[in-house]
């Protein structure tokens, strides 16, 4: 009976026993959504990082320089050609193709026997000359104490002055040409002009040479100074430099092996038009180790006058 008993309360009590809907299982299910949720945004959160130091600075105006960049080709400073002033027969070279010469420095001989002897003629010349116009002197002297005297007619004396003066004459005119035979005796011998680099002769020994031959001997550059032409145009021009005036700037060459020198140099305007589009700018560079050479193709950075700021 007891045993009956307990059973009846054991159902009892499975009966009573409350069951789930399934709006009780949706809400379940929501509730587990959101906690996954939760804990992977807190896994995936990202650490954060600390602010990192930043350096401050004061901003400054400041002027920046403006180039304009231009292709040239240097040129010697001094290109001067040795020629033969007088005729003969070259004589004598006394210089190695491209060495230094000094100013003043043998270069050619001409011949010097012919003019030599024109020397010598024109101081016998001017001997002569002297010794008639010591005569015409002492005679002019003797027709005015005669004439003094009236020993004589005046037609006399206006004779003997006339001869002194002509024989006065011949001696400047013995002179001129004794100075001019000596100047050709000179140019018998020439001499550098110039210091600088002498290219190669022109002309063998033995050569005919002078204004009748052959008068062009060789040439002789200097180059302790260059120059470089530059074409600007007209907007560069303008920012360059003042017409008819001579600027003295720093000036960067690029030779073309890319080294880049940086110099000192004169800008002078060259022309008065523009012509055709552009002006022509000339730049005298000191080039006392001759590291540029005549020929050379460089690029120029040519600073303006005017600066713009940033």
């Amino acid at each position: 009976m007891k045993t009956n008993k307990h059973h009846k309360i054991i159902n009892q009590c499975r009966e009573q026993k409350p069951r789930l809907t399934w709006v009780d299982y949706l809400s379940i299910a929501i509730v587990l959504i959101i906690i996954a949720m939760q804990i992977t945004i807190s896994y995936f959160k990202p650490i954060a990082s600390p602010t990192p130091a930043v350096e401050t600075q004061s901003a400054t105006i400041d002027s920046a320089k403006i180039c304009g960049e231009y292709s040239g080709t240097i040129q010697a400073h001094q290109h001067v050609e040795i020629r033969a002033r007088i005729d003969g027969y070259l004589q004598q070279t006394r210089f190695s193709s491209g060495d230094y010469v000094n100013k003043n420095d043998i270069l050619f001989t001409i011949d010097p026997k012919s003019y030599k002897a024109h020397v010598e003629k024109a101081k016998a010349q001017l001997n002569k000359s002297k010794a008639l116009e010591l005569k015409a002197e002492h005679d002019l002297s003797r027709i005015k104490l005669l004439y003094q005297q009236k020993a004589t007619s005046q037609l006399e004396l206006d004779n003997a002055i006339a001869a002194y003066e002509s024989a006065k004459a011949e001696v400047i005119m013995s002179e001129a040409d004794l100075t001019q035979a000596k100047i050709a005796l000179d140019y018998t011998t020439i001499r550098a002009p110039i210091s600088g680099f002498i290219h190669e002769s022109t002309t063998d020994i033995g050569t005919l040479v002078g204004p009748k031959g052959k008068s062009l001997l060789a040439t002789i550059s200097n180059i302790d100074t260059i120059k470089i032409c530059l074409n600007v145009t007209e907007l560069d021009y303008l920012r360059s430099i003042e017409p008819g005036t001579i600027s003295t700037r720093e000036i960067s060459i690029t030779l073309a092996d890319s080294t880049t020198l940086s110099v000192i140099g004169t800008a002078i305007f060259s022309t008065p038009q523009l012509n055709p589009d552009s002006f022509l700018i000339h730049l005298q560079i000191p080039n006392p180790n001759h590291t540029l050479l005549p020929g050379q193709s460089v690029k120029v950075k040519l600073p303006f006058k005017a600066h713009l700021n940033p």
